[in-house]
């Protein structure tokens, strides 16, 4: 591995050299100490040409940088190359250059050194050097920081190194030190393969040759390994006058230009940069390693100012982690004080309860507000650390507005255990407010609203939707989304799901969903309520996106609250499509996720649905089972209606049915009673009476059933969720046993075709059935000639006619009323649904939503998005339009979620995104770039490389090369043509 050049010996770059000898055009771009000039003489040496060294001394123009060449030209004796360079200007200069060169057959290498002093003028003419060069001669430029206009564009045979390129290998760290792999390894860590610092320490070499390392610089390769010492004699080398003005940036572990300003002043980052000391990124963030902050740092203190400067520009996790190591407690109790509260939602609340006792009893007397921001962010999360926070707080405040946030904060938690003097202590507490304590007042509301909400009489909601839309209000003003978010849920689901309109429930939640930050806990959870909701209106596909969205979300970041919410969400859905194995699997994935929820009122809630689910799906023995841990609830101070609710349907379908008639005749206005499910508890007493003998009861009951799901706009909810029920009341069913099936139709078209009423499939035949049905649902209204000339072109009107009349009969017997006829027009009835019409509606209030709501819609839009359209129908005119229209708009809501979650740095969840794309889209180069460009600000050379050879083998099926940057980001990161 090693070669020699003179007295030095190198280490010889036997991974780079071959892309960089086949070069016409060679770019070497990094910092001082990164072996730029020794690795070009490697170049020069494995090329076998005479080489012409121009070094750049000072900034200059196109003339200063010709009169170099010039001069270098002589010295390496071809004078008459010099000669060209006469011409009055300096495209006269270029082109005698370029023409007397052209005539040579030896080749030259022209090596242009600290090509960063090159100005504009200079750097294009250089540009214009590289573009029009001729073999068998060569041009290798190098510089700390090259002009871009170098660098972009690049022709295919152009290569461009950066400081990436050029670390050390552990390998090469083994050559340099003569080291064993494991300490190789060791040392390659420790230096971040700093060609500068690995050269510093060859410790063990047996050789005393120096060992050339940097810019033409040598030290002797038995001087000691990474030692302070040695890193000390390193940095005095580089950054000589400079060292002392760079030493205070490296006291703060993650470097920016601000932080760097805040430390050492104006332009400190640039002269950071240009010192060439290794950085390596750290999210958003740059960073020193640890031997070289420790060896410049010495003896460097920062005063609480400037500490408080720093923190204050950090997110609060690493503020923490600094101030802490600083030991600037009374600074860090202070800087958290003057955050807002969701930053610490970043923290576990275990963290949180660390950082209070780090501070202690004084520092938090001094500051109760902590105890209000650590109750804010620890709400949903530990309620019990919640609770003692509010009362810490409490304990440490008087009267004023600090502890009256702190009893609207009690009230919230008051409310969650459905205690029964909540509303009446926020009467007593709202009148108290000022007019600045706006967010206080929103916060009473929200505890009132929740108290009104659980009783789900219709004045109680009232009363809760008074209170949570005026929360809202007052949330939108003060700018707090996710409080804001909240509040549009609760109205959503407590008032208006519970209330019978689900409809509306889910235009409000997708609103308030839009709100909050992606990837978030609040976000995930609330997806589990949408579900739910989406799951009454019987769009079980977007139902099961949402809550599989949580549930993955909280299995990634290891959340046993979100991974809970979202399985018990995928088990109700399982549940009503008649899934029960799939019920079961999700119950039981709720409870090896217990968390401190299971223990609450929620708890007692999740055992109840277990019950009524397994209930609903005829599984007795696990419906039992799980009443009898509802019972055991309620034995030590749970809440009865729970398990009223529970033994309401298990009498009325298996038990006593006097007993059930019992129960609902005191249900009705109680908590969890709620009118959305009070059809569900009519058609009980129909259960009931059926049962009891009563059969004119029962089929009145089951009428009032079905005026109560006609009025919330899901006439088919009781097939869809209750169709053993509905099975056992057949015979007392109004209009006979035929009607109980239901006529609500939904007719899906992405990724497949099917007609579904309810869960029950009812898909026309394959051939000219199903061709009929999806006509009309993606063409709307059609006349029988239209549709004959689809179907039998070739027929005449008559014979048209009559094999259109058998065709109608044939799919209303298959599926119903599907299609009505009017006149000579064809369609849909009107009461049938299509999972295009959703996607589309979906689309457009994305499209429509403010720039800050949008990422958030179009998330929920995406979920109604199961595949291309009508896949097997790849081929047909009638449906290639459509198709195309669909996956544009599926296309253009990945975009949108993508550069959502790239802004929010998370670069798997935007890759995910992508993919989904390219997938959907291999042709288009778009995305393949804006997937690069992300893989390569986080320093992921290797998955960019991949991306860009996928795209390049896409389109190379094509015949068509790579273009653009995609193709200038290949030739950097030596994607070859025929890889």
């Amino acid at each position: 591995m090693t070669g020699a050049e003179g007295d030095h010996h190198w280490i010889e770059r036997s991974h780079l050299l071959p892309r960089a000898t086949a070069a016409r055009v060679l770019l070497l771009d990094a910092p001082g100490g990164w072996g730029k000039t020794t690795f070009a003489e490697q170049v020069v040496a494995a090329c076998g040409s005479a080489a012409v060294r121009v070094r750049l001394t000072d900034a200059g123009g196109a003339d200063a940088v010709i009169a170099a060449l010039a001069r270098a030209l002589r010295r390496a004796g071809v004078p008459e190359l010099a000669e060209t360079l006469q011409g009055t200007s300096a495209d006269d200069r270029l082109d005698g250059l370029l023409a007397g060169l052209a005539v040579r057959t030896d080749g030259l290498v022209l090596f242009v050194d600290e090509a960063h002093f090159a100005d504009d003028a200079a750097a294009q003419w250089l540009r214009a050097v590289a573009d029009d060069l001729v073999a068998p001669h060569r041009l290798i430029v190098a510089g700390r920081a090259l002009p871009r206009v170098l660098t972009r564009r690049l022709r295919a045979d152009m290569v461009w190194l950066a400081q990436h390129d050029l670390r050390f290998s552990t390998a090469e760290v083994a050559a340099v030190a003569g080291l064993a792999a494991e300490e190789a390894a060791r040392l390659h860590e420790r230096t971040n393969g700093w060609p500068a610092a690995v050269g510093l320490a060859g410790l063990g070499v047996a050789s005393a040759q120096p060992a050339v390392i940097g810019s033409g610089d040598s030290v002797d390769a038995t001087e000691s390994l990474g030692g302070a010492d040695t890193l000390d004699r390193l940095l005095d080398e580089l950054l000589g006058d400079g060292r002392a003005l760079l030493a205070p940036v490296a006291v703060p572990p993650l470097l920016s230009p601000e932080v760097c300003a805040a430390v050492a002043g104006p332009h400190a980052y640039e002269r950071l940069v240009e010192s060439g000391l290794p950085l390596r990124a750290v999210g958003g963030w740059r960073a020193l390693s640890d031997p070289v902050r420790e060896v410049l740092a010495r003896g460097t203190v920062l005063g609480s100012e400037q500490c408080a400067a720093i923190a204050a520009l950090y997110d609060v996790a690493n503020a923490i982690a600094f101030l802490v190591e600083r030991d600037e407690l009374d600074v860090l109790a202070a800087d958290i004080e003057q955050r807002r509260w969701n930053e610490l939602l970043e923290l576990s609340v275990g963290e949180i309860d660390a950082l209070f006792t780090l501070l202690g009893a004084r520092r938090l007397a001094q500051r109760p507000r902590l105890y209000l921001l650590g109750a804010f962010a620890a709400e949903l999360r530990v309620p019990t650390r919640r609770v003692a926070w509010v009362q810490a707080g409490l304990d440490a405040t008087s009267d004023g507005p600090l502890r009256r946030a702190l009893e609207a904060e009690h009230l919230r938690d008051l409310a969650r255990n459905a205690s029964t003097d909540v509303v009446h202590r926020a009467d007593e507490l709202l009148p108290r407010l000022g007019a600045e304590e706006a967010a206080t007042r929103g916060r009473v509301l929200l505890a009132a609203g929740v108290a009104h909400g659980t009783r789900s009489s219709p004045e109680s909601l009232a009363a809760a939707d008074r209170a949570f839309t005026e929360a809202a209000g007052l949330f939108r003003l003060l700018g707090e989304r996710q409080w804001e978010s909240e509040a549009l849920g609760r109205v959503a689901y407590m008032v208006n799901h519970h209330g019978g309109r689900p409809h509306l429930a889910a235009e409000q939640q997708a609103q308030s969903i839009a709100l909050l930050p992606a990837g978030s806990r609040d976000w995930a959870i609330a997806l589990t309520y949408y579900s739910d909701t989406l799951d009454h209106l019987g769009r079980s596909v977007e139902a099961e996106a949402a809550a599989r969205d949580a549930w993955e979300l909280g299995r990634r970041q290891g959340d046993a609250i979100i991974t809970a919410y979202g399985a018990w969400a995928l088990a109700i859905v399982r549940a009503h499509l008649g899934d029960l194995d799939g019920t079961r699997r999700w119950l039981d994935e709720v409870e090896r996720n217990p968390g401190n929820w299971l223990t609450e009122v929620s708890g007692q809630e999740f055992l109840a649905f277990g019950a009524d689910l397994l209930g609903g799906l005829g599984d007795q023995d696990g419906a039992y089972a799980y009443r009898a841990r509802v019972a055991a609830r309620v034995g030590s101070g749970g809440t009865q209606a729970l398990l009223d609710v529970v033994d309401g349907r298990l009498e009325a379908m298996y038990g006593d049915p006097n007993q059930a008639i019992e129960i609902f005749d005191h249900l009705d206005g109680e908590p969890y009673a709620t009118i959305r499910a009070k059809w569900i508890r009519v058609l009980f007493r129909a259960l009931s009476a059926k049962r009891l003998g009563d059969r004119r009861a029962a089929t009145q009951y089951i009428e009032r059933a079905l005026e109560l799901v006609e009025q919330m706009g899901v006439p088919d909810i009781p097939r869809r969720h209750e169709p053993i029920v509905v099975q056992m009341l057949a015979d007392v069913w109004p209009g006979g046993p035929d009607d109980a099936a239901g006529t609500q139709l939904r007719v899906l078209l992405l990724g497949g075709f099917a007609v579904l009423n309810g869960v029950e499939l009812v898909t026309p035949a394959p051939g000219n059935p199903a061709t009929l049905v999806k006509l009309l649902a993606l063409r709307g209204v059609k006349t029988s000639e239209q549709v004959i000339d689809v179907l039998w072109p070739e027929a005449d009107v008559a014979t048209g006619r009559a094999r259109l009349r058998n065709l109608l009969n044939r799919v209303r017997t298959q599926s119903g009323d599907l299609i009505v006829r009017s006149g000579d027009a064809l369609q849909l009835a009107p009461d049938v649904t299509t999972d295009v019409a959703q996607f589309e509606a979906g689309v457009t209030a994305a499209f429509d939503a403010p720039a800050e709501e949008r990422a958030g819609q179009s998330r929920l839009a995406l979920g109604a998005y199961a595949g291309d359209l009508l896949p097997a129908d790849a081929y047909e005119d009638w449906a290639a339009g459509p198709r195309e229209r669909l996956r544009r708009r599926y296309l253009s809501l990945v975009d949108i979620v993508a550069d959502d979650s790239f802004a929010r740095g998370d670069v798997d969840e935007g890759m995910r995104l992508l993919d989904l794309g390219i997938e959907r889209e291999p042709l288009e180069e778009r995305r393949y770039l804006l997937a690069t460009r992300a893989l390569l600000a986080a320093e992921r050379r290797g998955a960019a490389r991949e991306m860009v050879l996928r795209a390049a083998r896409a389109l190379d099926e094509l015949g068509v090369r790579l273009s653009g940057e995609l193709a200038e980001i290949g030739r950097s990161l030596d994607v070859g043509p025929s890889e």
